[in-house]
């Protein structure tokens, strides 16, 4: 996940897709190539990209993706909740959102710095203390 992120911040193309891909890699729901979770992880996919305006199977760079995230989503009370609020990591993304709509709002050049919890020994990612 580390690796991903740092080329897609490096600003390495990718294809939006709203299901399994190479971010869900690590992830324990991921069975055979797909999602143990059903279609709600592709129902959020695609959501967040009705939210954020983005169209699925277009190529795009996350430096300019960011800035639609962040005012389709982020920065709208309440539209991430929306989007994927039952999720089990929500409590997580939810924060990291708060953290990053203030950090927004204070420091404009500040918010494009992606907060991701760090590892636990699985390789799974876990809340910060």
């Amino acid at each position: 996940m580390t690796e991903t992120v740092g080329r897609l911040k490096a600003g390495e193309p990718f294809t939006l897709t709203c299901s399994t891909d190479s971010i869900c890699s690590a992830c324990p729901n991921r069975k055979d190539g797909g999602c143990s979770a059903g279609d709600r992880v592709d129902r959020y996919d695609a959501r967040a990209a009705d939210a954020a305006g983005l169209m699925p199977g277009s190529e795009y760079r996350f430096p300019e993706v960011l800035p639609l995230i962040e005012s389709g989503i982020i920065n709208v009370p309440g539209k991430l909740a929306s989007v994927c609020g039952d999720c089990e990591w929500f409590g997580i993304c939810g924060q990291t959102a708060v953290t990053r709509a203030a950090t927004s709002q204070e420091e404009p050049g500040e918010a494009a710095e992606e907060q991701i919890a760090p590892e636990d020994d699985s390789g799974n990612r876990r809340a910060s203390s």
